[in-house]
């Protein structure tokens, strides 16, 4: 007998078992988690881009709308791997896009000066890890980073 490879929230989503994935994230299932090397997000955005190209009809975004209600993370993980912003933009999946650009203002050819990324942060992690995370960034001598940049500085700080 084979084993099911998927955690019960990413069976929920390849199965496009909404209510079943909106329990168990109610009842706590990390939103953020990663099976298979996948979060939840990349995975739902994986499966509604593939299934709308393999069967020829519009791309159904509940899945994807679901997890972003319940503050799933668009950054990669791990760091380095193709986002769910880099899915989204592979399958033309342009109300997950939008939904991330509107929710996060994610967009991954922005750049952050010391100031926004200060204003952005304050209140997500303690002041002395973000002064750190703000030195990193000024040490990189550049007046404004990239989104990929300060995110591996983000990373590197927690």
């Amino acid at each position: 007998m084979i084993e099911n490879p998927w955690t019960p929230a990413h069976q929920a989503v390849e199965s496009s078992d909404y209510a079943e994935l909106t329990r168990l994230l109610d009842e706590g299932a990390d939103v953020n988690e990663v099976c298979w090397g996948m979060t939840l997000l990349e995975h739902a955005i994986d499966l509604e881009g593939d299934s709308a190209l393999q069967s020829g009809t519009p791309i159904d975004s509940r899945l994807t709308a679901i997890l972003l209600a319940y503050g799933a993370d668009p950054r990669p993980q791990p760091p380095g791997r193709m986002s769910a912003m880099d899915l989204a933009d592979h399958y033309g999946h342009d109300v997950a896009h939008h939904l991330m650009s509107r929710i996060y203002g994610y967009d991954q050819d922005a750049h952050f000066d010391t100031t926004q990324l200060r204003e952005s942060l304050t209140h997500q992690m303690p002041p002395a890890q973000l002064d750190e995370f703000i030195v990193a960034v000024e040490a990189t001598g550049d007046p404004a980073v990239d989104l990929e940049t300060a995110t591996a500085l983000l990373d590197d700080t927690h």
